[in-house]
């Protein structure tokens, strides 16, 4: 993950350079990223929500 830093010199510039950072990446470069996040925070051995929840709604 590729860090990027960006000094404002108020809020509202930050919020709207932080929205148009998100924006910009691709749904494979936010999909990347937390599942990056998802590591550091879990184990890799954690279950995916999706499917944890992909058995909750087939049992229904």
């Amino acid at each position: 993950m590729d860090r990027t830093v960006n000094k404002t010199t108020c809020f509202k510039d930050a919020d709207r350079w932080d929205i148009r950072q998100n924006t910009s990446q691709t749904h494979r470069e936010r999909m990347r990223i937390a599942r990056e996040l998802k590591w550091r925070v879990y184990d890799r051995q954690s279950p995916d929500v999706r499917e944890v929840y992909a058995c909750v709604r087939k049992t229904r």
